[in-house]
């Protein structure tokens, strides 16, 4: 089996590497995007504000932000922040691919958290550690902007997706 063909890469002439157009690329909805719950309160309809927010301009890597409209957060204090990594084997998928960006809605409007999915650098353009290093540039970094500072302590939750044969 051709890898290339099989990751929808094409390796150029010249060395570099063409990735074919992903699938169901999902743009931000700053306005809103309606995501159903069912939870305690019975079935409802959440709004949840999506935006894309540069974080370290020396790798173009940055983030998706989720952010629930629901009100007050736990405990009546802020919105916690989940740092949300996606799969795809450090080759494939972006925070904007359709199953991320849905999760990561959907996980917004039901734990009533802000969710930053971080869009990492991918191989084989990057090779590895570049999405560790990313990874943990995001926690760093995503910690200290202003969607962490103010007034009381925010929750920082680290979580994602995980692929399994």
């Amino acid at each position: 089996m051709d890898s290339y063909k099989y990751l929808k890469i094409r390796l150029n002439p010249d060395g570099s590497l063409y990735r074919y157009r992903e699938v169901w690329l999902l743009p931000a909805a700053p306005a809103e995007e309606l995501v159903a719950v069912e939870d305690e309160q019975g079935a409802r309809r959440i709004v949840v504000h999506s935006s894309d927010v540069p974080l370290n301009a020396a790798t173009c890597m940055g983030l998706r932000l989720f952010v629930s409209s629901g009100s007050g957060g736990h405990d009546g204090g802020r919105l916690p922040l989940v740092v949300y990594f996606h799969v795809g084997g450090y080759v494939l998928f972006h925070a904007a691919s359709a199953p991320f960006h849905n999760t990561c809605a959907a996980l917004a409007a039901a734990a009533l958290a802000i969710v930053a999915s971080v869009d990492y650098r991918l191989a084989p353009e990057h090779c590895l550690p570049a999405a560790f290093e990313d990874a943990a540039d995001a926690v760093i970094r995503g910690s200290d902007t202003h969607v962490m500072r103010g007034r009381g302590r925010r929750q920082l939750w680290i979580g994602g997706t995980e692929g399994r044969d």
